[in-house]
């Protein structure tokens, strides 16, 4: 849910809405907070059908707020089903939120990319034939071309 006069108020009901739902009945529900914009439901476009989440935005900040707050006290239902209403977080203010959150410090595990490698010479070549080494070898080059990092040597 948005409220289109303000940016930084965006709402979204989502999560766990019916996959049969129509646009019209998401309007109906939330009418009831204030004068809709649009309704936009999320598509999956493999299966031909909605995801479980769509968007509504009010025409007014109001409205937004009055849902939001509405449903913090009150759980919404839609077809019997409970569903959650959250702000939109703008990705300008997650990336910083991550950033923020990881200490700028690299957390993709990279140790788990020696997972495999075995290096000719020793115990744990033992056995191993020249061409499953030569294929460890090229996996492990393009592992580091995928990650370029001074942690993978």
């Amino acid at each position: 849910l948005s409220s289109g006069i303000n940016a930084e108020w965006p709402l979204r009901p989502g999560g766990n809405l019916p996959f049969d739902i129509e646009k019209e009945d998401i309007e109906e529900r939330f009418e009831s907070y204030g004068n809709i914009r649009y309704v936009r439901m999320v598509y999956d476009q493999a299966k031909d059908r909605p995801k479980g989440t769509a968007f509504v935005q009010f025409k007014e900040k109001d409205g937004a707020d009055a849902c939001l707050s509405s449903s913090k006290s009150n759980p919404i239902t839609l077809s019997n089903r409970e569903i959650s209403v959250r702000l939109v977080v703008d990705k300008s203010k997650l990336a910083f939120k991550e950033e923020k959150k990881s200490g700028g410090k690299d957390n993709r595990n990279l140790h788990l990319a020696m997972e495999g490698v075995v290096k000719d010479g020793t115990n744990a070549a033992e056995g191993v034939s020249k061409t499953d080494l030569l294929k460890r070898k090229l996996a492990f080059e393009a592992k580091k071309k995928k990650v370029p990092t001074a942690t993978l040597r």
